[in-house]
């Protein structure tokens, strides 16, 4: 039984798009070489370090913990793995009698739900697999889902070989790139393997013909290996953590396959795609160029253009990086907003439902209000249908059109305040008939 499957032709035929050579251009080997032998290591805590084996010797959460670990170095604080195993194989359709995980369910989990903190994890280890990976023994998952979306990442990059480099050299230049780009995050790669070697070797140097299926997170490259932790405990190599050689890499990554996290949404990625652009050096004066070139061709709203520059700009998310341009992504980013504000579920509910029937969610709706004699009387602009005669001096026409952010931020705070009513939608009741629909989770995009 391998507790990582290899991965099928169609799923290496639909993560082809994000190889990460097609996505990043790398600084050049060189400068890749100076990175790590410059560039201090970065810590892992030996507390953090986990036996997956301890409780039950046929666990297969390896890629769980795989992914927790990326996660928990990119965040600097440390995240869970039962649940995004859990959510993972929920995915991928498996039944509580299937063992394994391929890394494309794992990846595509880890972007569309995400995982909990440690200290929110449902079950400890010690539950063992049966309870861990069987949804119906968690509380609602809604909730569940709600904070997992904090450590959610934005899109991830497959390693395959790209020009001259072969997959271990696009993992490790990924990672220095990222790093370097990124200054405040730390990257790596969750691997995946045929794993037929004593835990206590410290050297993998090379490949088996033998043994399971194995995922192991990978971080930095030292003496031409790859460093990997090991989630067989302390015991396991040089204190949990072993060093994979070239080789090794290179025989495996194209079987179990080799992703790495980003903080970069998949909207992102895909204008980058689009539009032929790279994340390159000179990277801040080319930037701008690209993604307006980008914002051109999307027929995406405004506030995605600006939204997106100033999350590269300023290396950093802003705003949850929203995108206003479907009726899908407007009803997600509404109850994002909503739970910002802390709005019960009811309230989220009630909120989404008046929308629902105010706008369909259309940010650019219009609706014009004229007396008898057909004289305008006054405008209500936008997602939130707010009106120009009543509230123009809270927000203007234009915002209230082109800044569907700021709309739904203060209809929020009216419904935090208990000032539903003004909006006819709900002060007479025409709202109700959205409710049920209205009161089921978003789609994380």
């Amino acid at each position: 039984m391998n507790a990582l499957r290899k991965l099928t032709q169609e799923e290496k035929d639909g993560i082809h798009k994000y190889r990460a050579g097609a996505v990043i251009n790398f600084l050049p080997l060189d400068k890749v070489n100076l990175y790590f032998s410059n560039t201090p290591k970065p810590l892992f805590p030996k507390e953090w370090i986990i036996n997956q084996g301890e409780y039950d010797p046929m666990n297969d959460e390896c890629a769980g913990i795989s992914g927790s670990i990326i996660l928990t170095l990119m965040n600097g604080y440390r995240v869970g793995f039962n649940t995004l195993w859990m959510f993972a194989r929920q995915r991928a359709g498996d039944k509580i009698t299937d063992y394994g995980l391929s890394l494309v369910d794992l990846a595509q989990t880890m972007v569309a739900i995400g995982a909990e903190r440690w200290e929110n994890e449902t079950f400890p280890l010690s539950a063992g697999r049966d309870i861990i990976q069987d949804p119906t023994k968690y509380p609602p998952l809604q909730p569940i889902k709600l904070r997992c979306a904090e450590q959610a990442i934005g899109a991830f990059l497959w390693a395959k070989p790209q020009g001259k480099l072969d997959s271990y050299d696009v993992a490790r230049s990924a990672i220095a790139t990222l790093n370097t780009l990124f200054p405040d995050k730390k990257h790596g790669c969750v691997f995946g393997m045929l794993w037929g070697y004593p835990m206590t070797d410290v050297y993998i140097d090379v490949p088996s013909d033998s043994g399971n299926g194995h995922a192991i997170p990978l971080y930095w490259e030292t003496n031409s290996h790859l460093n990997a932790i090991q989630s067989y405990g302390l015991e396991a190599g040089n204190q949990g953590e072993q060093m994979i050689a070239r080789a090794v890499f290179n025989k495996w990554a194209e079987d179990f396959g080799c992703f790495i996290p980003i903080d970069a949404t998949r909207a992102q990625i895909d204008a980058l795609i689009a539009s032929g652009s790279k994340f390159n050096d000179p990277w801040r004066v080319n930037i701008v160029r690209r993604f307006v070139d980008a914002y051109k061709g999307l027929k995406k709203p405004f506030s995605w253009l600006v939204a997106v520059l100033e999350m590269f700009l300023n290396n950093k998310k802003v705003g949850g990086m929203m995108l206003w341009d479907t009726k899908e992504h407007c009803r997600r980013n509404v109850r994002v907003i909503a739970d910002r504000y802390g709005l019960s579920w009811s309230q989220k509910a009630t909120l989404c439902a008046t929308i629902r029937h105010e706008s369909n969610y259309n940010t650019k709706a219009v609706c014009v209000n004229k007396d008898t004699n057909g004289k305008v009387l006054s405008t209500d602009r936008g997602i939130c249908q707010w009106n120009d005669y009543w509230h123009g001096k809270e927000i203007t026409a234009d915002e209230a059109f082109n800044n569907p952010e700021k709309a739904v931020d203060l209809m929020c705070q009216y419904w935090k305040r208990g000032q539903m009513d003004q909006w006819v939608a709900y002060s007479s009741g025409a709202f109700k008939r959205y409710l049920a629909v209205e009161s089921l989770p978003s789609t994380p995009y």
